[in-house]
């Protein structure tokens, strides 16, 4: 470049009233990198990178790769144990990048840092070793009120029954790693399950083994008439069924409410009652609570 008629470099500061000429060349292959630290503007940063993006595409994939390969190193990785297409799903849609190639080409030319990416790539794969971690024994946990249930994981976790959910031998269950709380267990459908990380969840299932009769709360719904109740407490009575605790009222529109809990010995018990209870005159509906 000229300032004033006088050779200068490129990045020689302007001055009010300087007249500047650029000098080009038809033999200029394009803007050089070390341009990116010279320009003020960022239409000007702009147009070096997209020079970059587009004509040296093969470059930058390249340069891209080789930026993350060193970096994952520099911290003790291995770059192919972390590029798990499960992983780069979730970081393509998050950053608007179409392909590997993009990625590479991105952090090649710098639109992405080397930093952005790796570090969710890490974090990932951290997670899922942990994961890991927690599925590598079995152990088991009894007590009175579930038999037997066997987990996962670590033998030094607090295990404990959800109250949600109310979870009773026979059901299928699952562990829910608590944060501070050890491992919750609770029923394959609970709700509160729906929204939860994978991670945090742990495989569970009951031993089968010492088992013994356990409470299950139900509840009931229908038209109050005159008998309702009894309809209920006969039904038990007929299948040889133990109730425990039972309450009964009356909503606005006047249809009974009753919740009571039952004592059984299987859940297949539970569920013969409740498909009786269902065919009775009168009763709209028969489900598990968690009172």
């Amino acid at each position: 470049a000229k300032i004033n008629n006088k050779m200068v470099p490129l990045d020689t500061p302007l001055s009010t009233g300087d007249y500047v000429e650029i000098i080009t060349s038809n033999a200029a292959k394009g803007p050089s990198r070390d341009w990116l630290r010279v320009v003020k503007t960022t239409q000007a940063k702009t147009k070096i990178n997209s020079y970059f993006k587009k004509e040296l595409k093969e470059e930058n994939i390249q340069r891209g790769k080789e930026m993350l390969e060193k970096e994952a190193r520099n911290r003790g990785y291995v770059l192919g144990n972390l590029m798990q297409p499960k992983w780069l799903d979730i970081i393509m849609q998050r950053y608007a990048i179409l392909s590997i190639d993009d990625l590479y080409a991105s952090v090649g030319y710098g639109g992405f840092t080397v930093n952005q990416i790796l570090s969710r790539l890490i974090d990932f794969y951290r997670k899922e070793e942990r994961a890991k971690e927690t599925k590598n024994k079995e152990y088991v946990i009894k007590d009175e009120a579930s038999g037997g249930i066997v987990v996962n994981g670590h033998p030094d976790l607090l295990v404990r029954i959800s109250k949600c959910c109310n979870p009773v031998p026979g059901d299928d269950i699952v562990g829910f790693i608590s944060r501070g709380k050890g491992v919750a267990i609770h029923r394959k459908d609970c709700p509160n399950l729906k929204n939860v990380e994978d991670y945090r969840l742990i495989e569970a299932h009951w031993t089968g083994e010492n088992l013994r009769a356990f409470i299950v709360a139900v509840q009931v719904e229908g038209k109050n008439s005159v008998g309702f109740l009894s309809k209920i407490t006969a039904m038990c009575n007929e299948l040889n069924i133990s109730i425990t605790s039972l309450n009964a009222r009356l909503d606005k529109n006047d249809n009974a409410i009753v919740n009571f809990s039952v004592r059984v010995n299987s859940i297949d018990q539970y569920d013969t009652l409740r498909r009786k209870l269902s065919q009775v005159p009168g009763i709209d509906k028969v489900f598990r609570s968690t009172n």
